[in-house]
């Protein structure tokens, strides 16, 4: 009978334990976010007419060019775009635009944009620029290759970085 009883003990502590430790997971499913640094972006292009030496980019900035960078979203019914930020950083005659833009490859390729925003912002200073989900389709569907498209048209506009939120049930 002891011996049941230190089983049953040990048992019960168990299962305990593992409910302790689940509920922070089961509490926090479904809203995540990916975080886009300018380092993480490949060049596509310098921007024409911009600086002569072409693209820049280093750990914490990208300028003068056209960049991307697939994303890995997690597909499933009912998962969502619900922000996209990135942030701007720019001085008078800077620009930048941000666009998420999702592609089905094969017959009837289709290129949508999901998001798209951009500043003109020139006061030197970081700031968040928030992209409108309204352009398109923000659910994100299976079949379909997510990435996100960077342009700053010269130096004098930088993307300092960009931050998807989703949810997924």
């Amino acid at each position: 009978m002891a011996k049941v009883k230190t089983v049953l003990s040990w048992c019960i502590s168990m299962v305990l334990i593992t409910v302790a430790l689940m509920t922070p997971t089961i509490s926090q499913a479904g809203a995540a976010s990916i975080k886009i640094w300018p380092y993480q972006l490949t060049p596509q292009m310098p921007w024409e007419g911009g600086s002569p030496e072409g693209y820049y980019q280093n750990h914490f900035e990208v300028r003068n060019g056209a960049f991307f960078a697939p994303l890995k979203l997690p597909l499933g019914v009912g998962a969502k775009i619900t922000k996209v930020t990135y942030y701007h950083q720019g001085y008078p005659g800077g620009s930048t635009a941000v666009y998420i833009i999702r592609v089905k490859m094969g017959p009837g390729m289709e290129t949508q944009d999901v998001a798209s925003g951009g500043s003109q912002d020139s006061t030197g200073v970081a700031i968040p620029v928030v992209l409108d989900l309204s352009v398109g389709d923000p659910i994100l569907r299976s079949g379909y290759q997510y990435y996100v498209h960077i342009e700053s048209p010269n130096y004098l506009g930088s993307i300092l970085g960009v931050q998807i939120n989703y949810y997924v049930p």
